[in-house]
């Protein structure tokens, strides 16, 4: 079952793309164009989407090339959906400090006890200042819970983190293009995003969650998993 809050959310999220669209306001990531200058690492518990729904993404991505080639399009090894962020990306990250994965792994572990495992519907596109989405729609709580549960685990500790920095993490989305250059064709954009609005992917099963050291974009190459946690 879809739900209706989150869906609302994500409209509202198109909404507000929408309309910088039409005023070509939107972010320009000029990091894109230099990834080897990129120094902003973190530490992030994700979700991967199942092999199908990767599939269907992918097949989509190359209609959206066709459209928009100028752009950053994520490979298929990097689309995810975030669990949570739990140290957020940033230059002030030592890759140093996160030699030792084991604290972590063991606070996650114990935090996940209990947290049974789920699903996530991919239906639809949904655009921010940054770039396009996949809404991702959670068949039940389990999501919510288990970011409850890890929050409250994590802040009871005394484990580095910076959890929720940017913003509290509500949904579950995966980004698949970032704008790095000015739209060649605007409107050929617009037409096409218009159109696929409704697109399904399909569901996935979440029934492990990886915890990956990654700079910004989960470039291969520059993200490493470094344990994954089977529910």
């Amino acid at each position: 079952m879809i739900d209706i809050s989150l869906g609302q959310h994500y409209e509202e999220m198109w909404r507000l793309g929408w309309q910088g669209l039409q005023y070509s306001d939107y972010f320009i990531d000029s990091y894109l164009t230099s990834l080897e200058d990129d120094m902003r690492f973190g530490l992030t518990l994700r979700i991967r989407p199942d092999a199908e729904v990767l599939s269907r993404l992918a097949a989509f991505q190359d209609e959206l090339i066709e459209v928009a080639p100028e752009q950053y399009h994520y490979p298929s090894s990097a689309i995810h959906v975030t669990g949570l962020s739990v140290i957020s990306c940033s230059t002030e990250v030592r890759l140093g400090d996160l030699e030792d994965p084991s604290p972590y792994i063991t606070l996650i572990q114990q935090a996940l006890k209990g947290v049974k495992n789920t699903s996530i519907l991919f239906q639809g596109l949904t655009l921010s200042p940054v770039g396009l989405l996949i809404q991702g729609f959670p068949n039940d709580s389990v999501l919510e819970q288990l970011r409850s549960q890890l929050r409250e685990a994590f802040r009871a500790s005394v484990i580095k983190h910076s959890m929720d920095a940017r913003y509290t993490l509500k949904t579950a989305h995966t980004t698949i293009m970032r704008y790095q250059q000015a739209l060649a064709d605007p409107k050929q954009y617009e037409a096409f995003v218009l159109e696929h609005k409704e697109r399904v992917f399909g569901a996935s099963p979440v029934t492990v969650l990886e915890l990956v050291i990654n700079d910004w974009y989960h470039t291969p190459g520059r993200t490493k998993v470094v344990h994954a946690f089977e529910l």
